[in-house]
This record gives C-alpha cells, sequence and structure tokens, in this order.
C-alpha cells in the first residue's frame, strides 16, 4: 500500500539521520546523501580537471536548463554556477542534484519535493538536466551549503548569483550580472524611422513622455 508524504514531512526525513529514531523504520531509507564540505570541493575540481568552463543555468530562453561547455587554458580554467534554484529562482536552502546528473549545478530540495507533489508524467525530473531523479538518489552539496552560509540568501539575488571557483580550489562571489541593450530596436508605429521612434511623445493629457528603452539580462 502506498503512503503519501506530505513535501515538508518528506524534507525532514530525508534530511534526518538513517538512523534516527525520530522516523518510522520503513522511511529510514527516505534519508539521502549528504556531502561534507571537502566532499563537494572534490566533486568541484573533478569537473575542473575537464579543462571546462561550465555554466549550467545561463542560456538564452532563460529556462535555467542549458548547459554551456567551452575550452579554455590551463591557466584559465574555471567553474561557474549559480546559487539560485532553477526552479523557482530564488536563493537555495538546501542544495541537492542526482547522484547521477553530470553537472555540478543545484536545486533546492523543498522547491523539488513540492513541485512533484502533484502527480503528473513528468515527476521526479531533475530541474537542471531533467534526467529521472527519484528522492533517495538525491545528494546535498555540503561546499555549496557553506557558501550559502558564508554570503547570506539575503545578498543573493537574480542580479547576483554566480559562483566562480578557480583550479586552486579558491572561490569568489561574481560581481552584479551585465547588462546589454537589446541588439534590435523595436519598430515605431506607422512605419515611423527609428531616430523618430525615441523621440518624446505628447498623450492626450499634455504630458510629455519619453519612451522606455528595453534592456536585456544575460
Amino acid at each position: 500500500v502506498l503512503e503519501y508524504i506530505a513535501p515538508d514531512s518528506l524534507h525532514e526525513l530525508c534530511l534526518s539521520p538513517s538512523t534516527s529514531s525520530l522516523s518510522p523504520s520503513s522511511y529510514n531509507k527516505l534519508s539521502i546523501q549528504k556531502l561534507t564540505k571537502d566532499e563537494g570541493m572534490a566533486v568541484a575540481m573533478e569537473y575542473l580537471k575537464k579543462d571546462a568552463v561550465v555554466v549550467d543555468d545561463d542560456d538564452d530562453d532563460g529556462n535555467g536548463k542549458d548547459t554551456t561547455i567551452t575550452s579554455t587554458t590551463p591557466a584559465d580554467i574555471t567553474l561557474t554556477f549559480s546559487l539560485l534554484c532553477s526552479m523557482s529562482m530564488t536563493a537555495m536552502t538546501t542544495p541537492v542534484r542526482g547522484k547521477q546528473c553530470r553537472h555540478m549545478q543545484c536545486f533546492d530540495l523543498r522547491n523539488y519535493l513540492h513541485t512533484n507533489a502533484t502527480v503528473s508524467g513528468g515527476r521526479w525530473r531533475c530541474g537542471v538536466c531533467e534526467d529521472f531523479v527519484p528522492v533517495e538518489d538525491l545528494v546535498v552539496d555540503g561546499m555549496m551549503v557553506n557558501m550559502l552560509e558564508e554570503i547570506g540568501k539575503n545578498k543573493i539575488s537574480g542580479s547576483r548569483d554566480k559562483i566562480q571557483m578557480s583550479k586552486n580550489g579558491s572561490w569568489k562571489f561574481m560581481e552584479e550580472n551585465r547588462l546589454r541593450y537589446g541588439g534590435k530596436k523595436r519598430p515605431a508605429v506607422g512605419g515611423e524611422d527609428d531616430e523618430d521612434s525615441l523621440k518624446k511623445t505628447k498623450p492626450t493629457n499634455g504630458v510629455a513622455r519619453q519612451e522606455s528603452e528595453v534592456i536585456e539580462l544575460i
């Protein structure tokens, strides 16, 4: 007989010790693996040995699921990832990923459990690569937990969320994401030239206004 476990209760079970007396023995197997800070760092170093820069959630579609790998020289090798959950786009509290996932990027455990609370054909899919990841195959990254605690969740936002690691193990919280102006200007109504479209217009209430420019986040 299957038993429904609410997302928040399942969250507690996932983070509880496998031998905890607070959890029924039949639920002990739901306790997930937790990497220490050093173990998480070792995983990151393995990615850095691949001589590539990996960005797991910065794509043109903005869906947080694309992975870009760019070859570079050994001296310039870095690993870049986000401290935002790719599902909620908010700072993670408990960063997790699948044991078999082939990316460094994590997503938030509680968000993952709540997202999969409703039965559907697309349940238990990684928030980054979309591979099937059941609860028991999740792993907590202790290195990212440490980074989140050191930086402070209140300092992480959509405009500043990236960590850049170097091959020597050092890391830094990157500055705010750069802004760029859209490469194409929107055509003006009535076939006006681009230059004319930037001129002030005067609405019927007599108050002059300047048309807004659109910028894109990268």
